[in-house]
C-alpha cells in the first residue's frame, strides 16, 4: 500500500455505510486473516451474525463479503501473506 492509501481508506469508510461500524476490520484484522479467499474479489464472510451485515451475501451454505473497504484490505493482507509464506518455504528447503 502506497502512503495516500490509509487516507483513501479513511474517506471510503466515511462515504460506504456500515451498519456493524467496520468491526470485522478492528482486532488486527482478525477477520480477514479467518476469511477465504475465492478469486480476486470475493471472500467469505466470518462475521458472528453475517445475516445482520448490509454487505454480506448469503449462496449455498455461506455467507461472503461485498463490502469494498473490506475487499481491498483483504487483497492486499493475502496478497503480501502468499509472498511471505513463499519466501519462508523457499528459505526453508535450502
Amino acid at each position: 500500500m502506497d502512503k495516500s492509501a490509509p487516507e483513501c481508506l479513511e474517506k471510503n469508510m466515511e462515504l460506504i455505510p456500515c451498519s456493524n461500524e467496520f468491526k470485522c476490520l478492528e482486532d488486527g484484522y482478525a477477520a480477514i486473516r479467518l476469511s477465504r479467499q475465492f478469486g480476486t474479489d470475493l471472500f467469505t464472510c466470518v462475521n458472528a451474525e453475517p445475516w445482520r451485515c448490509q454487505h454480506a451475501i448469503h449462496y449455498g451454505y455461506s455467507y461472503f463479503c461485498l463490502c469494498p473497504v473490506f475487499i481491498h484490505i483483504a487483497r492486499d493482507i493475502k496478497k503480501i501473506s502468499a509472498v511471505v509464506a513463499e519466501g519462508v518455504l523457499k528459505t526453508n528447503s535450502v
